[in-house]
């Protein structure tokens, strides 16, 4: 469920559409988990590229993110 709730947030932040509370509730949770926290950066730092168009793969980067969280699904 935390996986699924990281997930969420993270897209949330990454849209800049987060409210102050989630936003709290987001950097908690990527400051107790460094498989987090690297998601957090690898996906950041592709988003704030400026050649790249930050949605035309959005997809299949949160996919990429749910399965290194939890390989099994």
């Amino acid at each position: 469920m935390i996986d699924q709730r990281f997930t969420e947030l993270l897209g949330r932040k990454l849209s800049n559409e987060i409210s102050e509370d989630e936003n709290q509730e987001f950097l908690r949770l990527i400051s107790e988990n460094e498989v987090y926290k690297k998601e957090y950066e690898t996906l950041s730092g592709y988003f704030q590229e400026k050649d790249e168009k930050p949605y035309e793969n959005a997809a299949s980067l949160f996919q990429k993110i749910k399965n290194r969280i939890n390989p099994s699904t």
